[in-house]
């Protein structure tokens, strides 16, 4: 399954709903034009990874260079609703610390709440 992506907001907080797999090529270029495009406006990215089944080198290493130029514009990127393929893939490549993540999506908003 292509990725799909939803976007949406719920007390102020962007949440950006991804569905599919995230692999280098069509589907990682499109998450990266999206996320690039929503961190210019949105100071808080909530991205919502319980729709997605796979994730290749490629697509992690767009979620690496999102969030760093995120972090460049002061902007965050949340992930929540991680698989267990996910959180795994994150522990092997050691990249645990350097994402912010939640379990729910509930989770990620209530530490990012806008005033």
């Amino acid at each position: 399954m292509q990725l799909e992506l939803n976007e949406r907001t719920v007390e102020g907080v962007l949440i950006l709903d991804c569905k599919g797999r995230i692999l280098f090529g069509e589907e990682s270029a499109l998450l990266r034009d999206a996320l690039r495009g929503l961190i210019q406006r949105d100071s808080i990215v909530v991205l919502n990874l319980a729709g997605i089944n796979h994730i290749d080198s490629g697509g992690l290493g767009t979620l690496v260079a999102v969030v760093n130029a995120a972090r460049a514009v002061n902007t965050s990127i949340k992930l929540s609703c991680l698989n267990s393929r996910i959180r795994d893939l994150l522990e092997i490549t050691r990249l645990t610390n350097f994402f912010d993540t939640a379990d729910t999506v509930e989770a990620a908003l209530s530490g990012c709440r806008k005033p």
